[in-house]
């Protein structure tokens, strides 16, 4: 399940103080990048946001958080790469009244992105995000570069 660059995210009181810094509202629309194994997004699920949108490149792990959070009806996983879909699909943030496929669009301006992704592909995905027609009120990345310390005073797991 690392092939593609991750580590995951495991400690729970982490995944509160992102979700914690995204100052979710019960309004709220998230756009979770890269949601892995879903402890972030249990972390966002239980601040009850309107709409979570958890986009996972890996269909297993997409498959694995749909099961895991089955009965949570504000939650829809996309199974896609995340560049490519901000780059190529027709994603973009409307009025409620306006929402034709709820999978390629966010119900408000006030949309927030939180995401937990590989530390090699954050700047690429900040200038796609930037670049968005609608802009997010408020962006997490939790930007932590791990440095192989084994056996070294303060190491530890993510």
């Amino acid at each position: 399940m690392r092939r593609l660059g991750q580590n995951f995210l495991t400690a729970k009181a982490i995944a509160r103080s992102i979700a914690e810094a995204a100052d979710i509202q019960l309004d709220d629309v998230i756009l979770e990048i890269g949601p892995g194994r879903g402890i972030l997004t249990e972390a966002i699920l239980v601040k009850s946001p309107r709409r979570l949108i958890a986009i996972e490149k890996d269909s297993k792990l997409a498959e694995f958080v749909r099961g895991k959070f089955y009965s949570s009806e504000n939650l829809e996983v996309i199974s896609a790469d995340v560049l490519g879909f901000l780059r190529n699909s027709n994603f973009q943030i409307t009025n409620p009244k306006q929402i034709q496929n709820p999978k390629s669009k966010i119900e408000n301006a006030g949309y927030k992105v939180v995401a937990n992704i590989p530390y090699y592909i954050t700047s690429h995905l900040l200038r796609l995000i930037f670049s968005q027609k609608n802009l997010p009120a408020r962006v997490v990345f939790p930007c932590i570069h791990r440095v192989t310390g084994e056996g070294s005073p303060g190491f530890s797991e993510i």
